[in-house]
């Protein structure tokens, strides 16, 4: 057999336990749409349903200094009970997580049928910590009708949810990184800055932006190299963090260009912040072995006071755009914040002073950005695939690195072999969302976890549905397990209805699984191997194709390194 439990016939899923059910949707809300706080919801109301007790309340870390917490009642209490039972939940986080409760997110729902109160009192609700990995995530409580005889399969969804959590946070944190820095880029900037602009009422917060720009870091480039130039901005970010509080954030704007977001500003005087940073690069900082080379920066500074109208993200952008850019008109190595005057000061300056690239340069320069952010968000996702499990990871290093030289050796366009790569790469991503107890189970499968397990095609082309330049990719990993006689899953497609990436990354994964080992099963040898593949042409294989395979198989064997 190609693949564990082929043979075995799928189970109605009606035979399955009912948390099954909410799993599912966890995992769709997770990583179909990218929404930890849409999955928290769906899963709260459904334990809240489930258990038919007064509701569900969850209290976890975001990230930074934010928490949130969720409040679903399927009896709706009193506003002195909703109070009693936040202090509970707040309490039980800094008991089990040892650390105070920062600043919280907040959001109660009433789940209908709501039922009379008479005399309604706080039952005593199970505490649950959710904790994966010796990490601590959140605090879980649950009203159920008999605390002691908790079913089994919330265990399940229990561990489902810490490992959705725990992917989903890590996922965050290498999305929401700049590699290099190691500070925010500017995807968290978007997300973030819009979000806190949003809902921040301006007559009670003060927060500013300081737009920072190395002076002259392209001439750092040309004269000493790239590497020192990084070293460079990596020495900035350093000395940065010396003057910032815990509640500062420093985001890679792109280049040698950073924002620093001042949520919290309080009494803080910025200006004087700011003359000291200048003062500090200036002393400090000098290009690396180059002793002379002294380094500057240039500062636009926004503050918004409480009681002025609220800005919008782009508006302060643009403000702080305006600043830095005073700096640099009246000779780099200086501070500007921003005023209205100068907002009308800038408007006067012609276009040839503010030294706007032509419109193609820009366009140039946004592609290669997009291109390199795809790129990126790619390699992320196969880097968290890795984490989730070693040996798929390693799976789709090794079929990827395949997949890629056979496609040289076919006639397509570079689009379609790019497409056929990154299908590869991402074939597995689905996987994510299976459960640890099925995906690393030891000996074959049940019936009602092959079934759980056969679905992993289709999360993984929801889990990037959403982005357009995924799509032919998205083909890959959804008919990646579809056969040739039509007797594959999830559509049971057949012969050329299958897409040519699809029959033939078939060919290469189904070799690689026999080649190496896995949790269930020792490798093969090669000649027993092409021997399988022959044996299936016609029913899972494209014979076509595996004539094309054999053709290659000592390159093949070259590129994967497997055990002889």
């Amino acid at each position: 057999m190609l693949e564990n439990n082929e043979s075995m016939t799928s189970q109605n899923s009606s035979t399955l336990f009912a948390e099954t059910t909410l799993i599912q949707q966890m995992t769709d809300m997770g990583f179909r749409e990218m929404d930890q706080n849409r999955m928290l919801e769906v899963c709260l109301l459904g334990l809240c349903n489930h258990y038919q007790g007064q509701g569900a309340a969850l209290l976890i870390k975001e990230h930074g200094q934010t928490c949130i917490q969720l409040i679903h009642q399927h009896i709706k209490l009193h506003i002195e009970l909703q109070n009693e039972l936040q202090l509970q939940l707040r309490a039980h986080f800094k008991e089990h997580g040892h650390c105070e409760v920062p600043e919280i997110l907040c959001k109660i729902k009433n789940e209908k049928p709501t039922k009379p109160q008479v005399a309604l009192q706080l039952n005593e609700w199970t505490i649950i910590p959710l904790e994966t990995e010796n990490q601590f995530l959140g605090i879980l409580m649950l009203d159920m009708d008999d605390p002691i005889d908790e079913p089994f399969h919330l265990n399940v969804v229990l561990h489902h949810l810490c490992s959705l959590l725990l992917t989903m946070q890590n996922m965050r944190k290498l999305l929401i990184t700049d590699p290099m820095t190691s500070c925010y880029n500017r995807w968290f900037m978007e997300v973030e800055l819009s979000r806190f602009c949003a809902l921040t009422p301006s007559p009670h917060r003060r927060f500013a932006v300081m737009l920072i720009d190395l002076d002259h870091f392209k001439s750092i480039n040309d004269t000493y190299g790239h590497t020192k130039g990084d070293t460079c901005l990596i020495n900035l970010i350093e000395l940065l963090k010396k003057f910032l509080n815990k509640t500062d954030a420093i985001i890679r704007m792109g280049g040698d260009e950073f924002l620093i977001w001042f949520p919290k500003v309080g009494n803080r005087n910025l200006t004087t912040l700011a003359e000291k940073i200048l003062t500090a690069v200036r002393e400090t900082l000098h290009v690396p072995e180059v002793p002379d080379h002294q380094l500057s920066i240039s500062i636009g500074l926004v503050v918004h006071e409480p009681g002025t109208p609220q800005p919008s993200k782009q508006r302060l952008l643009d403000c702080a755009d305006h600043a830095l850019y005073a700096s640099k008109h009246k000779g780099r190595n200086q501070m500007t914040a921003w005023t209205p005057e100068l907002e009308y000061a800038f408007k006067q300056w012609s276009e040839s002073e503010r030294k706007i690239p032509k419109p193609e340069q820009r366009i140039q320069a946004l592609e290669a950005q997009i291109q390199h952010e795809r790129d990126s968000w790619i390699d992320t996702l196969t880097l968290i695939l890795q984490n989730r499990e070693y040996s798929t990871g390693l799976h789709s290093e090794r079929v990827t690195r395949i997949t890629a030289y056979l496609l040289e050796q076919l006639v397509l366009t570079p689009e379609q072999k790019i497409q056929i790569i990154r299908g590869a790469r991402l074939h597995d991503i689905g996987k994510i969302a299976i459960p640890d107890h099925i995906l690393n189970k030891q000996g074959k499968l049940n019936e009602s976890e092959w079934t759980i397990i056969k679905k992993h095609p289709q999360i993984g082309q929801h889990f990037i549905s959403g982005h357009h330049f995924l799509k032919d990719a998205g083909n890959i990993i959804l008919c990646h397990h579809e056969n040739y006689d039509g007797s594959g899953y999830p559509n049971g497609l057949k012969g050329k209805e299958i897409p040519l990436g699809a029959r033939l990354f078939s060919l290469v994964d189904a070799y690689d699984s026999m080649r190496a080992n896995r949790v269930y099963k020792n490798f093969m040898a090669p000649e027993d191997v092409t021997a399988e593949l022959r044996k299936n042409a016609g029913t899972q294989f494209d014979p076509e194709l595996i004539d094309f395979f054999m053709d290659h198989i000592d390159t093949i064997e070259d590129i994967g390194k497997w055990q002889m």
